[in-house]
């Protein structure tokens, strides 16, 4: 059976992790969405961690940026075990999804470019297993 879940043991919060993966980290973007992402040696028993960020400048409202977040994250939620699945057992991948876009998108749009982006990130995956 599938874990459609995002807890708080998966999420991306330390400085350290987050600079590692902004500096040797590779991108991939879909209009609105980029996702900054890195493998690493396993850390622990959890095969993902995943941060999300939305611009300030560009959203003001924290209302606004926070609903954008909760989409994004609804989005990957519902992705991840498609993603999980292809991750070899022995590296643990590291993801920052941030939003690019200027103006406010549906649950429906950020889901489909999220849908994509996952796509990707699982060839990837599958790249990193081969070698």
């Amino acid at each position: 059976m599938k874990q459609y879940t995002y807890s708080k043991s998966e999420r991306l919060k330390s400085r350290k992790q987050i600079q590692t993966l902004f500096k040797k980290g590779k991108s991939i973007t879909q209009y609105p969405v980029r996702v900054v992402f890195y493998f690493v040696p396993q850390q622990s028993n959890i095969n993902c961690l995943a941060g999300f960020s939305v611009s300030k400048k560009h959203f003001s409202n924290a209302v606004d940026r926070n609903r954008i977040k909760r989409q994004m994250r609804e989005a990957y939620r519902l992705q991840k075990p498609h993603l999980v699945a292809n991750i070899p057992e022995q590296l643990q991948l590291q993801l920052m999804f941030i939003y690019i876009g200027r103006q406010k998108s549906s649950s429906i749009k950020i889901g489909s470019q999220l849908n994509l982006i996952i796509k990707q990130l699982s060839k990837h995956a599958f790249e990193v297993n081969v070698n």
